[in-house]
């Protein structure tokens, strides 16, 4: 549905037809934020202050946040035809919504005020620009030390938490090298001790052997003295 109320409006205002483009805007449920501010911008080339203020009162009720352009546009609009107390209430609300205006917006205050013969008035506006943009300064200055403050609060907890690690890395590293060698002595042990159980097994079957050879040896002398005494003649 916005996309239909945003082609509409714009076909209207490139046809010229701004009126009409402004009354199905503010007719239908909401469009786009930049199809309001395409209207500012034209309700500000035809110099049109009524019906570009009629666009922000509808952006205001639709909670619609207009730019920086279309602030400026606004405030031009409103300066040229000697409506200051609007202009002024249009360039607090520019500051309010964090936007700071350019060189040549404090000059269109000043200059209508000027147009209407109020140099006083001219005077206490141009300070009071003064005192915005000083407290605007002020807070930027604030919120950029302030950042300074937090990165240097970050830097340092982040250094602290990577030395933490650092020394946590250092006794993981200690740790794995005593493991390490532990396992080592471990299967060199292991080594040892097979080597050892070899050289038993192998000793074993030499005794086995020899042990084997002896007993038939001695089954043998046996023998044979056995059948030497019995071949011995009877006296």
């Amino acid at each position: 549905m916005q996309g239909a109320v945003a082609a509409a409006v714009e076909a209207f205002v490139a046809n010229g037809q701004v009126g009409q483009a402004v009354a199905i805007l503010t007719a239908s449920d909401g469009a786009p934020t930049c199809t309001y501010h395409l209207l500012v911008k034209a309700c500000g080339e035809l110099k049109d202050a009524d019906t570009a203020l009629q666009v922000y009162t509808c952006m205001e009720e639709r909670n619609v946040m207009a730019n920086h352009a279309c602030f400026c546009t606004l405030i031009d609009l409103c300066a040229r035809e000697g409506r200051m107390e609007r202009a002024g209430a249009l360039f607090r609300a520019m500051y309010a919504a964090g936007l700071s205006p350019e060189l040549a917006t404090y000059q269109t205050i000043v200059k209508g005020h000027c147009v209407r013969g109020d140099l006083d008035s001219a005077l206490k506006e141009e300070a009071e620009l003064h005192r915005l943009e000083s407290q605007r300064l002020n807070e930027e200055l604030y919120l950029q030390e302030k950042r300074q403050c937090d990165w240097y609060v970050e830097k340092h907890t982040l250094q602290q938490q990577m030395g933490g690690m650092q020394q946590e890395l250092a006794q993981r590293d200690e740790l794995d090298g005593e493991i390490e060698s532990k396992m080592a002595a471990l299967f060199s042990r292991m080594k040892r001790l097979e080597d050892e159980n070899i050289q038993l097994a192998e000793t074993n079957e030499v005794l086995r052997n020899n042990t084997g050879a002896n007993e038939a040896a001695a089954n043998e002398a046996a023998a044979s003295t056995e059948a030497s005494a019995g071949a011995e003649p009877v006296r």
